[in-house]
């Protein structure tokens, strides 16, 4: 997995790419020490270019809004993320655009 973290200045961007799996533990663990700085800004998350998730991804992306006692949007799935997503009805725990 790979990731950007970009300030808008309202809120923070992180685009990942590639797999979001266990295997990707330890970048998604730097991604979240990274956010958790500033708890309570909100935060998107744009999936466009995830290729896979599987159920340790989503436990992450948990973890991640607990860390930043704020508000996470996912934006963009597309494919296998976006079924996985509309399967485990991910909507109610956080937005989903597009």
């Amino acid at each position: 997995m790979e990731y950007q973290i970009r300030d808008t200045g309202s809120a923070r961007e992180v685009t990942l790419r590639g797999r979001l799996t266990f295997d990707g533990n330890e970048h998604f663990r730097a991604i979240v020490d990274r956010l958790s700085e500033q708890p309570h800004r909100p935060v998107n998350v744009d999936v466009s270019q995830l290729d896979f998730i599987d159920s340790a991804g989503l436990g992450m992306l948990l973890l991640l809004k607990e860390a930043i006692e704020g508000h996470i949007t996912l934006q963009a799935p597309q494919g296998q993320v976006k079924r996985l997503l509309a399967a485990s009805h991910f909507n109610t725990l956080m937005p989903i655009v597009g």
